[in-house]
């Protein structure tokens, strides 16, 4: 959208721990830290039980959640009432973003670009954030956050919105001189 619409409509554009270049190989690696015992990556990032609800909290969060200690039926309740409605559905939106094919290439972004990662993230790597920022241009600006995984807007919200602002902040005051 923001390259369609281009700077004149878009402004700088933040990006957090999304992998643009995603491939079915990383689909594969995804399953292999997952534990192996999934066949796709939906499985793992949609679960219905508790041992699949617990097993993506550890994923994607670095340090230890207190929703560990909630007991299995409250964690199944809750992982139904969030994935069992359109759940096909969303595993058929979920495997369309599987972009990184011979049909769809990241290229340059016009825009200022805020790209945050988790320094512990194993949804998606850190190695990837340096692959993105490198196919979005030289107005990228990558920004680590240290001790948080797949989620630093939830693990450092301080970090993660003052990070968020500076840039906001900063780009307005760059595009109007």
């Amino acid at each position: 959208m923001a390259r369609a619409a281009g700077p004149e409509r878009i402004g700088p554009v933040v990006i957090s721990n999304s992998d643009l270049l995603k491939t079915s190989e990383d689909d594969r690696a995804f399953l292999e830290r997952a534990g192996g015992r999934w066949a796709r990556p939906a499985d793992v990032l949609m679960p219905l039980d508790a041992r699949g609800a617990r097993r993506l909290m550890e994923l994607t969060f670095y340090r230890k959640q207190p929703t560990a200690m909630l007991p299995d039926f409250v964690i199944r309740d809750t992982m139904q009432k969030l994935f069992s409605d359109k759940r096909e559905e969303k595993i058929a939106l979920m495997n369309a973003t599987t972009v990184g094919t011979d049909a769809f290439h990241v290229t340059p972004l016009r825009q200022d670009v805020l790209l945050i990662w988790g320094d512990h993230d194993q949804i998606f790597p850190l190695d990837k954030a340096f692959a993105v920022k490198s196919c979005l241009g030289e107005n990228v600006r990558l920004e680590i956050i240290k001790k948080t995984g797949h989620v630093p807007q939830m693990e450092d919200p301080d970090q993660f919105n003052k990070i968020v602002l500076d840039f906001l902040v900063g780009s307005r005051g760059s595009s109007s001189t």
